[in-house]
């Protein structure tokens, strides 16, 4: 539950700013400040389903990731990819890198990971 809800933390944000804050997610979750402190120490390792619901909401996943499940392993795996995705957007510089973004995520995991691939195939082609 640590590495997974840290990982969220890490990776989920917006573009133009660094990881959530606790109070920030606890605004918008109502998820208390030492209850998200506890989970990413691991101090508390069996959060109530509400919990999950809410942080899920909040980072944009399926509640089934925060398990160990075939299916929590697939929803990594998307994550990251849309994380190595936008830096290759940015490191494109492209004005349309938000839109590309934003239609990513109606992709399978297969698509992301061959659209990954042609984007470094093509930024090693103009260096």
């Amino acid at each position: 539950m640590r590495d997974k809800l840290n990982y969220l933390f890490e990776t989920v944000h917006p573009k133009d700013r660094g990881p959530w804050s606790h109070p920030e997610v606890h605004r918008a979750t109502g998820v208390a400040i030492s209850t998200l402190s506890d989970l990413r120490t691991g101090k508390n390792a069996n959060p109530t389903l509400e919990t999950l619901q809410r942080l899920a909401r909040f980072f944009g996943v399926d509640p089934a990731y925060f398990f160990d499940t075939p299916r929590s392993d697939r929803i990594r795996e998307q994550l990251d990819q849309v994380a190595e995705l936008r830096t290759l957007a940015a490191a494109l510089e492209d004005n349309d890198a938000e839109l590309i973004l934003a239609r990513m995520s109606t992709f399978s995991p297969d698509s992301l990971r061959e659209m990954a691939e042609i984007l470094k195939t093509l930024r090693d082609s103009e260096k």
